[in-house]
């Protein structure tokens, strides 16, 4: 997991957002809308870069309590994190469901799990300008 604090208190973190240059353009002028994905994980952050024909992935610093549990991720995981604990879909669920090895977050405000498990979370609140920075550009 790629999790950066900020400040030493654990509160502060920097995660990772691929995004476009148009979007980029836009995130710089009324800051990151809430609901936004972000990720702990390069690996994800450049997966979700090639949507993109233009890509570039930004370091965004927020407080913790500004994150969500990604339930999304959950519903539909991503190869790379789900073959760390199932073979297949079916099987992803099963250990969900029984909640042994993974599980679901106990609630949205569950951000942790979500890190931990599906290496992203949402956003609460807006990010603004002055909290990002471009890590990569392509």
């Amino acid at each position: 997991m790629r999790l950066f604090e900020i400040d030493g208190t654990g509160r502060n973190v920097e995660l990772l957002h691929a995004t476009n240059q148009k979007s980029y353009k836009e995130i710089m002028k009324g800051g990151l809308s809430a609901g936004s994905f972000l990720t702990s994980s390069e690996e994800v952050a450049e997966y979700y870069a090639e949507d993109y024909s233009s890509p570039i992935i930004l370091g965004v610093a927020t407080t913790t309590d500004n994150l969500l549990a990604d339930y999304p991720s959950f519903e539909e995981p991503l190869t790379h994190f789900r073959n760390k604990y199932a073979r297949s879909d079916e099987d992803w669920f099963e250990l969900l469901d029984e909640g042994v090895v993974v599980s679901w977050p106990e609630d949205e405000n569950d951000w942790h799990t979500s890190l931990e498990v599906v290496e992203s979370v949402k956003t609460k609140n807006v990010i603004p300008p002055e909290n990002i920075r471009v890590i990569n550009r392509e």
